[in-house]
């Protein structure tokens, strides 16, 4: 799903199809959506999903932290944003201890998946995935994705070489940091806004 709008950053920068194309803004639009998930998500790491809390099949497992979300998708994961690892414990090599269990679906609200495959007796397995930290609104997405696309646009027109098309599929696109806009400061503030709302939703053990 895409956030932002195009029209909104232009009004909000004052900004002409003179200074900026349509097709600029888009792409900085995407970075910028991409920046602010990776600024708000959490970042699960090596969760030890091998005991499954929801049912006899062993196909389907309940993750630790939801609704599960994506820095690329945002609020519409796919089932390719989960990653599952099986390591086999018992492996007589160790270049081979380690697989990638594809997951083939995903219920991103209940932290639900479910594995093409079921790990062997010997393998454990680990979960890798981003989750929400807080309740997010599509309205104060677009508004945090608004703002960060006119500190990014702004930059870009002050000197190009600070965010450069070169840069458009790297996750980092402000080669200088201590940069700063108006535009920046009113995202941090809208970020800190949404980032004060209530907590993970936990799976209880």
């Amino acid at each position: 799903m895409d956030y932002g709008s195009i029209d909104d950053v232009r009004a909000l920068a004052n900004l002409t199809n003179n200074d900026i194309s349509d097709e600029e803004l888009s792409v900085l639009m995407r970075i910028a959506q991409r920046m602010f998930f990776n600024d708000v998500l959490i970042k699960i790491e090596k969760e030890d999903i091998t005991y499954s809390r929801t049912s006899n099949n062993t196909l389907i497992y309940q993750l630790n932290y939801y609704p599960i979300m994506s820095v690329e998708n945002g609020t519409s994961p796919t089932a390719e944003d989960v990653k599952v690892e099986a390591v086999d414990i018992y492996a007589n090599d160790l270049n081979n201890a380690v697989r990638e269990i594809q997951v083939t679906a995903l219920n991103a609200a209940y932290g639900l998946i479910q594995l093409a495959e079921a790990p062997t007796a010997s393998e454990k397995l680990f979960a890798y995935y981003y989750a929400a930290p807080v309740h997010f609104k599509d309205f104060d997405i677009n508004v945090a994705v608004n703002f960060l696309t006119a500190h990014l646009a702004t930059l870009r027109l002050q000197d190009p070489n600070t965010v450069a098309i070169a840069d458009f599929n790297n996750a980092l696109v402000i080669k200088d940091k201590k940069m700063e806009t108006r535009f920046l400061d009113m995202y941090e503030r809208k970020k800190a806004e949404i980032l004060g709302g209530s907590t993970f939703r936990v799976a209880e053990l």
